[in-house]
């Protein structure tokens, strides 16, 4: 944290002091747009172009939005002001873009669009004014880029946290039902964002058979102002002999509340299945889990949303680690 802080001093400093030098080079900058989605969407959004800060060493002029000030990245990136504009030259970053070096004659405000992390979303979808999605190749695995979020995405202050037992397999569900948020035909379009209740179910049968008899922990996690009843729906799916118990929020669950109580809940389980959801889908690129279920793509059958490829990884160290819990 402090190194995020004296940098962002430095770089002040040189702002102010080196704009009135001649010949002194002047500093490049990246930024980011958004979807007008919600945090998962956002975050994202900033993700993405931290990505390309922290690959080429170009300092991110940080946007805020809701919820980002209770993060560490509040504090820690410098921010941006359309007041800067004026004094920079503001590129678009388009597919393929290279990040030119720093210029003795004008800054670079390198703009990196918002798209989908999700595959089936950019290839099925239309970006910005009906056309195709910009899209770039984000190493998630780096290691240095793991420990630099590690650091900016470290909440500053937050609620209760959903802390599973000690001695289950503890499977965390996102299921994005909407609430009273997502309204009208949207999920006829996003197919993969809300997967019908076979996908969930048959996911979680396929995850009870990596562990055969060991006691499971399910929680829900969802924007469904019934939250008990898609657990029961769900459960009714599973045989009345596995030994697992559902868990949920029973009270005060809204699309608008817990937001960050339970995104930061979701690294703490060991198994995740999710849809394609910003939300539940920046955990498992930034952290690593036993097993993850979530859909690759979707179509429809008889004007019918069905999920038809699925992902399913296992991570075999991790998976080896809990068949000994």
């Amino acid at each position: 944290m402090r190194r995020y802080l004296q940098k962002a001093i430095l770089i002040c400093l040189f702002i102010g002091l080196g704009t009135s030098l001649q010949g002194q080079e002047k500093q490049n900058y990246i930024t980011y747009t958004f979807s007008g989605g919600r945090f998962g969407d956002n975050l994202i959004a900033y993700l993405h172009a931290k990505w390309f800060s922290y690959e080429s060493d170009v300092p991110l002029l940080y946007k805020p939005f809701p919820y980002s000030s209770q993060l560490a990245l509040h504090d820690c990136e410098l921010l941006f002001s359309s007041a800067d504009l004026q004094y920079v030259q503001q590129i678009n970053m388009l597919r393929g873009v290279e990040l030119a070096g720093n210029s003795p004659y004008i800054s670079k405000l390198y703009v990196c669009p918002y798209f989908p992390e999700c595959q089936w979303e950019r290839e099925n979808t239309f970006g910005p004014y009906g056309g195709a999605w910009s899209y770039f190749d984000i190493n998630w695995k780096d290691p240095g880029f793991r420990a630099v979020l590690k650091e900016v995405l470290a909440p500053k202050q937050i609620g209760s946290l959903v802390t599973p037992p000690k001695d289950t397999i503890n499977i965390a569900i996102h299921l994005r039902n909407g609430g009273t948020y997502d309204q009208g035909d949207f999920a006829l379009h996003f197919l993969t964002k809300f997967p019908s209740l076979d996908f969930y179910a048959e996911g979680l049968l396929q995850i009870i058979a990596l562990f055969p008899n060991k006691p499971l922990y399910c929680y829900l996690f969802t924007d469904a102002v019934n939250p008990g009843e898609w657990a029961e729906k769900i459960r009714s799916r599973i045989p009345p002999e596995v030994p697992i118990c559902f868990d949920f929020r029973a009270h005060n669950n809204t699309h608008d509340q817990n937001i960050l109580e339970d995104f930061f809940s979701l690294f703490l389980f060991d198994v995740l299945i999710h849809p394609q959801s910003n939300f539940s889908l920046i955990p498992p690129l930034i952290h690593d889990y036993a097993v993850v279920y979530a859909p690759l793509s979707g179509c429809r059958v008889g004007g019918v949303p069905q999920v038809d490829r699925i992902k399913f990884e296992v991570n075999p160290t991790l998976y080896e680690e809990l068949l000994q819990r």
